[in-house]
């Protein structure tokens, strides 16, 4: 039989991949084939007579030139690989894996024998030569006689094991290797820690692509605008055999690379991505996509020249040639459009879709040609221009900018030398001119060894160029115009490395440099500050680099066979591609298309998209009764729609294009229930139906002139109210059954029964085969378990089609719902109503694993390649899982249940799902995980590869920490956090659509606790210390990011976020900086406009020179080496700020309790705001003692007759003008701050102060009366006393606030505060009691007279001076009961003098102890708290009573002067200890309390403990329970096994009957326990029962019959 690979060739270029082109009634050769029919209902196969008078099957392939298509001569690479290359294209399997080892067994094979596949069949047909397409297949039957019987669990049965030519019988107990194989674990998955699978495995002749028809040579040179041509063998039409062409149209969800085009993903491997591989004529040294991705230009080896691809289906269109090496290419455009109008842009872009562009190419032998390259021309490659240089050409490049594509005129060429220099060629403007013209080549620069990289940066200042040398050197310069002759500056930077710079890269702003090289790192540098900022290690010397043509991705190509990718947000490798050579040359062509060179003479195509939805949605039945089914190319896609079968085509965009309805009548009630594409070679454009009519109907599809012809091959009535139907895996039977419990088998060939109904017991659910890769594997053996049965029961039963029989049955502990094969491996995932999907290895009869999932499991389907399983349930979601560590890994929400699922065949393009509801959705597949799809929960239990590729990446929607973050539930914040601590680099992540990052994402949602949990990591300084970004973070745009979200959450949400986050600050390494030795004596803060080295100015003064590192002398004796620091957020100096945290409602001075608060005020403080504050402070003493000589000569009660007016007036004035001053400062203040003025209490005192200054002078100047002018004053003592007064006591606080600014003075009118503010309460509480005891005195005391005394008067008189009574009235009372009570100021006559003694007695000793003692002490406890409280808290009051002043004076600045100091000092810098690892050793009492600092500790520790406590318990709770959950199993386990080996052995000596009630009771019972245990378990049984089934008696129920499938066989 020939091989099918061989058949298909390149994807679509002959016969449709051959697939519809085929006989509909060609059987395999296999053991289980039915024996040849002379009824069979279709012959559309050509037949010849063989001499022997046998049939032969007709494949060979006629030329296109015997049907009169007209073939170019020109031949270009060949299409099928050369026999001698055969052999290392095949795949292998692992020596050391289980299925070899059983294969070998099988086979009669020993362990030193060649490997399995070396003899098979696939091996032979692709041996066989091209021109040998004629096969001659033997159809041989089964032997003859009845079903077999189906062996138990570990007894060995003979099997007939075809080897060779002969036949011998072999005995399974006795095959060791087999034996060995049931102990070894089936690998399903694939080790997708490189996402590669089988990237790196060399490609089958099905992966080469084929230009035309095989056997065919062609070339197309320049003429690509033909369409693709596919020729198609059609059945009989009539009495002869035609041939129809095939015009393939677009599919408009293609990229550059159509994946229809290209078949698909390479054997179904969507995770990998590869699309095709083109093999070329020579070896491979560069390539390089043009600039709108519609050519990929190939530069070869040793004269191959230059091959250039279209990018459609990428067929060879033309060759330049050269006759050495082509060691250099690079594109630009022919016509400059940047400097169009938009219209007259607009225009030519749409009247030149491929537009012309420039190719410039270089090679070994010096010469540089420039060709003109347009499809709109007749000639598609036309020479411009030729020039020499001086040696061989290492490097080319066009002066263009790389992100815009934007290229200065003329066009100019830089050529990297072999000899070290870099030449400079300007292309004439008038593109016509001929070769014959004779170019200016200058040499720009000259270096000491090759150039082996060029590259541009456009910036606002001019060009940088920057080139890369062989011996590690790398230097940037400017690049100017003079005199329109391009010069080179200065040298802005320069580097050297180890070994060869072989890649340099701009980004599309050209703020980064990306270099790569021999020394297996790639740098990336700031070129701004030209530093290296980042670092990525790689595992060989990196060979390429390049962006994509979005900035989203970094691409790097290396000698370990591998291309990295990068995300260019977090700069972190997010997947990796495995290739089966060096990576030398990578260029990306369109939106998601990449080229790679991957072996010497191959290229490999990827398309590297996400998993997504398509966007559309398909109708077909409701219900259970949808059913879905692709072809094996994965083309046609048939779905059931009530009583019919639709049939869509994926490259016309999901278009209808057949229906069952056109070929045969449908009845209205008659239900299609099941459809199904045959997978085995020789019948895929099969396509059988089964419905409730009984019907099997079985379609063949063929596709001709762009159209699908279906032709109906056979319909069948089998029996009513049909369910499902399978092909077997080599398609020479369908099998199929229903309701009636009886399971069909027919030929293919005749489509007559190949065996009499098999007895299922129970209504047929499911049906399902093996994979015919697996099939042809494992050989003969595979025939016992190659079909699979459910019957909606809890157990799932296994066909062996040699015998027709049940050989296998696996118990289940609920129903099952669905099951489906490994499409590689003899491996059955089962999934049943308990929410559990169970995979079992058929071979050693043993669960290998099993998962839950959320719902009960409607359905499940491998991919193609076996690297996933899709498991749908009822709870409206379905999943992917990854088969090596069955992690869900995506999750999508459906509009309803899903029921039916299905890869879309080899091809692997498509995953579709079909609802409930009768929705069917189509989901684009790609080799990146969708991150709307990754499930939030379990995110940090993923995979490796799989963490990287969601965590790190910036996708077009949010990114995985913003939909965390959007979610909002408990259960999403922490899993943000968790990903923030494994992750820290997400925070760099954003919605690629919307440019939203996750600060603005945090400030939008208005969710304090999400803006906590995504400023805590950037602040508290793990993301500096554990992330990959150390020391360079805050290159980023992290600081400002987080500055502005640390600003909304103290504007807008409570304070306590906004205290935490502050007192979590710590800081940061300053990026780029060395130790500082300096003296203690030495400033070691300091404010700057940048994060860089402050000190940088003074390193000579305090860095010490390596001479005399131990060399002191006396000076030098205090010196220490400090490391320099700075606060990760900038502008926590600025007025705004300072202002917001002031401002925030119910704080206190616990916010600026911190170490980031204590360096910003001390740095604004010394920054000039103190200069401001002595200047103010002096102008109100001047104030100060201005008033109070004022007020003393002004006011009536102080003023003298001898006072001197002029002095008065004087002070007047000068009270007035400074008050003035004071009066502008509290305006401007208030202008600047607004609302915030008022909430200051000095402000208020302040503004009082001002009103009352001005109320009193206004008195005094207008009360004298003695002249009408208020300039100048007469009479100086006329001041209003009491005004004076309480404007005196209201100057006095402010004075008292103005000691703020003193570090001795400050904290003690914090102290006073405070006090004030403690003692409210106990103030409210002493006059409420002196109230009562007032009015208590007064009543007890009122006629009381005052103390009299005998005083002697001016004339000596003596008289008595008596007191008035001191409770004569209730204002005389209250001061008399002060003194009484308070002061302890008392006449004891007063007592005695009144009328109830006893009485007053009692009340005077109450309100004494009371007051005087009992109050009186507890007020001093209240201060003595208080103090207490000032004291632990000393250093942030001082801190916040200076942040007031800085506030104050900051608001009055001139606004100039105010911008100037915040721009300077926008970062925080300190020079901090250090341990002897470099890490920073911060003192946090420095700048805070002692006794603060030692109870935050304290707390720190303590929460700490009880994290880890809890922690321990929980994982102690865990083995316990696991502990006894599985004693309990195995006690259970023990129980029932023992009731089993007694009903074995009852069953044996035939004691009792086995179809009893009490039998069947007893089998129900054990059940019902096995379902009770809280972790059920699963069993997989022989029928043991099955030669007694024909002794039961007839009336035994149907539960009864299965009560074999309860009992359980670990």
């Amino acid at each position: 039989m020939m091989n099918d690979n061989a058949l298909q060739g390149s994807p679509q270029d002959i016969v449709e991949d051959k697939m519809y082109g085929e006989n509909p009634s060609v059987a395999m050769a296999s053991p289980i084939s039915p024996p040849p029919s002379n009824n069979d209902v279709h012959k559309n196969m050509n037949e010849k007579e063989t001499q022997d008078g046998g049939k032969m099957l007709d494949f060979e392939t006629p030329s296109l030139l015997q049907h009169g298509i007209s073939v170019p001569t020109e031949k270009i690479s060949p299409v099928i690989p050369s026999s001698e290359n055969n052999s290392s294209r095949l795949p292998t399997l692992v020596e050391s894996s289980p299925f070899q080892t059983f294969l070998k067994a099988i086979r009669g094979e020993e362990d030193d024998a060649a490997p399995v596949l070396s003899n098979s069949k696939h091996s032979q047909e692709l041996k066989s030569s091209p021109e040998n397409i004629h096969t001659s297949v033997t159809i041989q039957a089964p032997p003859a006689g009845g079903n077999s019987s189906p062996t138990r669990i570990g007894q060995a049965s003979a099997r007939t094991v075809q080897t060779g030519h002969a036949k011998q019988n072999v005995s399974l107990a006795q095959l060791s290797d087999s034996q060995k194989l049931l102990q070894k674990p089936i690998e399903l998955g694939l080790n997708r820690e490189q996402s590669v699978a089988l990237f790196a495995k060399p490609a089958s002749a099905k992966d080469v692509p084929s230009d035309v028809g095989e056997g065919e040579s062609s070339s197309l040179n320049g003429n690509i605008d033909q369409k693709r041509v596919s020729i198609h063998q059609n059945g009989k039409d009539g009495e002869q055999s035609i041939f129809e062409i095939d015009y393939e149209v677009d599919s408009v969800f293609s990229n550059n690379i159509d994946p229809h085009h290209a078949g698909g993903f390479i054997d179904g491997n969507f995770s990998s991505g590869k699309l095709k591989e083109i093999e070329t004529n020579g070896k491979c040294f560069s390539i390089k996509f043009n600039l709108d991705s519609t050519i990929l230009a190939v530069a070869l080896c040793d004269g191959g020249g230059v091959e250039l691809y279209e990018t459609q289906q990428f067929r060879l269109v033309y060759t330049i040639e050269r006759s050495a090496t082509v060691s250099a290419l690079d594109w630009v455009d022919e016509v400059d459009i940047s400097n169009m109008k938009p219209d007259d842009e607009l225009n030519f872009i749409n009247e030149n879709e491929a537009r012309p562009q420039l190719l410039a190419v270089g090679g070994f032998d010096g010469c540089v040609k420039v060709y003109s390259i347009s499809f709109n021309r007749g000639d598609l490659v036309h020479l411009l221009h030729t020039f020499y240089v001086q040696s061989a050409i290492y490097s080319l490049a066009f002066l263009k900018d790389n992100g815009t594509h934007y290229a200065p005129t003329p066009r100019t060429v830089m050529v990297g030398e072999k000899n070290g220099k870099v030449s400079i060629v300007n292309l004439p403007e008038n593109i016509n001119q001929t070769t014959q013209n004779i170019l200016n080549v200058r040499v720009l620069d000259m270096e000491d060894s090759a150039i082996l990289s060029i590259s541009f940066g456009f910036i606002e200042n001019g060009i940088i160029m920057v080139i890369g040398t062989k011996e590690g050197k790398l230097r940037a310069r400017i690049l100017y115009l003079e005199l329109s002759e391009w010069r080179i500056s200065h040298c802005l930077f320069e580097l050297e490395r180890t070994g060869a710079i072989r890649a340099l890269r701009f980004n599309h702003d050209s703020s980064l440099l990306i270099v790569g090289g021999y020394d297996k790192t790639v740098l990336i540098i700031d070129t701004e500050l030209w530093k290296i900022v980042r670092e990525l290690y790689v595992e060989g010397t990196v060979q390429d680099i390049q962006y994509d043509p979005y900035n989203r991705y970094l691409l790097l190509g290396n000698r370990s066979k591998v291309m990295t990718v990068v995300d260019t947000s977090t700069l972190h490798p997010i997947k990796t591609f495995q290739t089966s050579g060096w990576v030398t040359s990578i260029s990306w062509g369109g939106h998601s298309t990449i080229a790679i060179r991957s072996d010497e003479k191959q290229i490999s195509l990827v398309m590297f998209e996400p998993i997504q939805p398509l966007g559309l949605t398909l109708d077909s039945t409701r219900g259970e009764d949808c059913s879905i089914s692709w072809s094996a190319d994965g083309r046609f896609l048939a779905r059931t729609k009530n009583n019919d079968v639709i049939i869509c085509d994926s490259k016309r965009d999901f278009q209808t294009v057949a229906k069952l309805s056109d070929v045969t009548t449908m009845g209205d009630a008659d239900m299609c229930r099941c459809v199904k594409f045959c997978n085995a070679r020789g019948k895929r454009d099969r396509l059988a139906i089964v419905g409730r009519d009984g019907y099997l109907k079985v379609v063949s599809l063929r596709v001709s002139v762009g159209k699908v012809h279906q032709q109906l091959i056979a319909s069948v009535f089998i029996e009513k109210n049909m369910k499902s139907v399978a092909w077997s895996p080599d398609g020479s039977i369908l099998v199929c059954g229903g309701r009636e419990m009886k399971l069909h088998m027919l030929d293919t060939t005749s489509f007559k029964k190949y065996s009499e109904p098999i007895d299922i017991g129970g209504r047929i659910w499911m049906i399902d085969s093996l994979s015919q890769t697996a099939y042809d594997e494992i050989g003969d053996f595979s025939s016992s378990f190659c079909m699979s049965i459910t019957t909606g029961r809890n157990s799932c039963s296994i066909l062996d089609l040699e015998s027709r029989a049940i050989s296998m049955e696996i118990t289940r502990k609920r129903t099952v719902r669905c099951q489906t094969y490994h499409p590689n491996l003899p491996v059955l995932a089962i999934g049943d109503g308990s929410s559990e999907v169970m995979i079992v290895d058929l071979v050693g009869e043993r669960k290998l694993f099993s998962f839950m999932v959320d719902g009960r499991v409607n359905t499940i389907a491998f991919s193609p390649a076996g690297d996933y399983i899709a498991v749908g349930t009822d709870e409206g979601t379905f999943t992917i899982h990854d088969t090596r560590y069955f992690k869900c890994v995506q999750e999508i929400r459906c509009t309803s249940m899903a029921m039916a699922m299905e890869f879309s065949g080899r091809s692997a393009q498509f995953l579709a799902i079909s609802h409930a509801n009768g929705d069917i959705k189509i989901i684009k597949l790609g080799p990146l995980l969708s991150i709307d799809y990754v499930p939030l929960q379990g995110t940090l239990d993923f995979p490796s590869w799989a963490k990287e590729e969601i965590m790190y990446r910036s996708p077009e929607g949010p990114s995985l920490l913003q939909r965390c973050m959007l979610d909002g539930s408990k259960e999403s914040l922490l899993c943000a956090e968790g990903i923030l601590d494994e992750a820290p680099e997400s925070v760099l992540t954003f919605d690629r659509t919307t440019g939203v990052g996750c600060f603005e994402t945090a400030v939008e949602l208005r969710k304090p606790n999400i803006m906590k949990l995504i400023l805590t990591p950037v602040v508290d300084g793990s993301l500096d210390s554990r992330s990959q970004w150390s020391s360079s973070l805050l290159t980023t745009t992290i600081p400002i990011d987080g500055f502005l979200t640390l600003r909304d959450l103290i504007l807008n949400h409570p304070s306590r976020y906004a205290t935490e986050i502050l007192n979590k600050m710590t800081f940061m390494k300053v990026p780029f900086a060395p130790p500082k030795r300096c003296c203690f004596r030495d400033n070691k803060t300091r404010g700057s406009d940048s994060f860089t080295d402050p000190w940088d100015e003074e390193s000579k003064n305090l860095v010490r020179q390596s001479s005399r590192s131990f060399n002191f002398s006396s000076k030098d004796k205090d010196e220490v080496v400090l490391i320099p620091a700075v606060l990760p957020l900038p502008g926590l100096g600025s007025l705004d700020f300072l202002s917001a945290l002031l401002a925030m409602p119910n704080t206190g001075s616990e916010v600026f309790d911190n170490d980031a608060m204590g360096l910003v005020l001390t740095v604004l403080w010394n920054a000039g705001i103190k200069y401001y504050f002595f200047v103010d402070f002096l102008l109100n003493v001047i104030f100060c003692s201005c008033w109070i000589n004022f007020v003393d000569r002004s006011a009536s009660s102080t003023s003298a007759i001898a006072d001197d007016a002029y002095v008065v007036t004087i002070l007047a004035w000068s009270v007035i003008l400074i008050n003035i001053i004071f009066t502008v400062e509290q305006g401007i203040r208030f202008l600047t701050r607004r609302g915030h003025f008022f909430r200051s209490n000095w402000h208020i005192i302040e503004f009082i102060c001002i009103i009352l200054v001005y109320a009193y002078s206004a008195l005094v100047l207008m009360e004298d009366g003695e002249d009408n002018s208020i300039m100048y004053m007469t009479n100086s003592g006329q001041g209003n006393v009491p005004l004076a007064v309480i404007t005196t006591l209201f100057l006095t606080i402010k004075f008292v606030s103005m000691l703020r600014g003193f570090d001795v003075t400050g904290y003690l009118v914090a102290y006073l505060l405070q006090s004030f503010i403690d003692v409210r309460g106990f103030v409210i509480v002493i006059i409420s009691i002196l109230i009562g005891f007032t009015v208590a005195f007064r009543l007890l005391l009122a006629k009381v007279p005052g103390e009299c005394k005998v005083v002697i008067e001016d004339e000596n008189v003596l008289v008595n001076d008596c007191d008035g009574d001191p409770f004569g009235n209730l204002s005389r009372a209250v001061l008399s009961t002060f003194e009484l009570t308070i002061m302890g100021s008392y006449d004891n006559a007063i007592l005695y003098e009144a009328k109830e003694i006893f009485l007053v007695s009692v009340v005077f000793v109450i309100a004494v102890t009371a007051i005087l003692v009992v109050a009186l002490n507890a007020l001093i406890a209240v201060l003595g708290d208080s103090f207490s409280r000032v004291q632990e808290n000393v250093t942030a009051t001082r801190q916040r009573e200076r942040a007031e002043l800085i506030v104050e004076y900051l608001s009055m600045m001139p606004l100039n002067h105010r911008r100037k100091i915040e721009s300077k000092n926008q970062y925080f810098h300190s020079l901090l200890d250090s341990d002897g690892h470099g890490d920073l050793l911060i003192q946090r009492d420095d700048w805070q309390g002692g006794l603060n600092a030692l109870k935050k500790e304290l707390t720190e520790i303590t929460v700490n403990n009880n994290t880890a406590t809890q922690r321990a318990m929980e994982n102690l709770r865990n083995e316990l329970s696991d502990e006894f959950r599985t004693m309990l199993q195995n006690e259970v386990t023990s129980v029932l096994n023992n009731v089993f080996l007694e009903l074995k052995e009852m069953s044996k000596f035939r004691q009792v009957s086995m179809r009893t009630r009490k039998v069947a009771n007893a089998a129900h019972a054990a059940q019902a326990i096995g379902r009770n245990l809280k972790t059920p378990f699963d069993g997989i049984k022989k029928n043991i029962f099955r030669d007694d089934r024909s002794h039961g008696s007839s009336d035994v129920s149907e539960d009864e019959n299965g009560y074999a499938s309860t009992l359980i066989s670990i």
